[in-house]
């Protein structure tokens, strides 16, 4: 019994003011209110564990965009709709991916949202390869941005492979045979 109102404790207080507003929760018997209020802590803490700015990949290409931005900069003005576009654009679509993928409740649809993301980071390797090899920006720059993106990519891909491995527990795949 102490296990159990432990979880009751673990709850913020709106949630708790929440459930004890409910009413069903009028209609139940003791046992029932505490398995309410165990599941609702499950899923409270399940929600906020998908809170984007609580994500280190979030935080990685956040970081990664304010120093692309300021990279674009210096690109000269011809480029304005080829590099600058399509850099600010896939940089840009690394973090905004990883906001919508965390905000959405299915973890395939995260995943599927992490899986663009990843791709462009890939165009954002070849774009700062382009810089660099045009000479719009110096090696020192060039390795500075390189190293966040590699780590960023790397984050996304474990993330992704964790996020995998949960779909595929809660959704295993069974092999069908056929017979001769």
């Amino acid at each position: 019994m102490n296990g159990s109102l432990f979880f009751l404790f673990t709850i913020p207080f709106h949630s708790f003011c929440y459930l004890m507003s409910c009413s069903k929760l009028f209609f139940v018997n003791f046992p029932d209110f505490l398995t309410v209020v165990i599941n609702y802590t499950y899923t409270y803490k399940l929600i906020m564990a998908r809170r984007f700015e609580n994500l280190k990949i979030f935080n990685l290409s956040y970081t990664f965009l304010l120093n692309v931005y300021s990279m674009l900069k210096l690109l000269p003005q011809e480029e304005l709709r080829n590099i600058f576009s399509q850099l600010q654009r896939a940089s840009t679509s690394i973090v905004l991916n990883i906001v919508e993928g965390a905000s959405n409740k299915s973890n395939k649809v995260f995943f599927n949202h992490l899986q663009y993301s990843y791709g462009s980071c890939k165009e954002s390797q070849v774009l700062l390869m382009l810089c660099k090899d045009l000479k719009y920006v110096d090696e020192k720059l060039f390795l500075k941005l390189l190293n966040e993106l590699d780590d960023l990519t790397a984050s996304i891909f474990k993330f992704m492979n964790s996020i995998e491995k949960e779909i595929n527990v809660r959704n295993p795949s069974f092999p069908f045979y056929v017979g001769n």
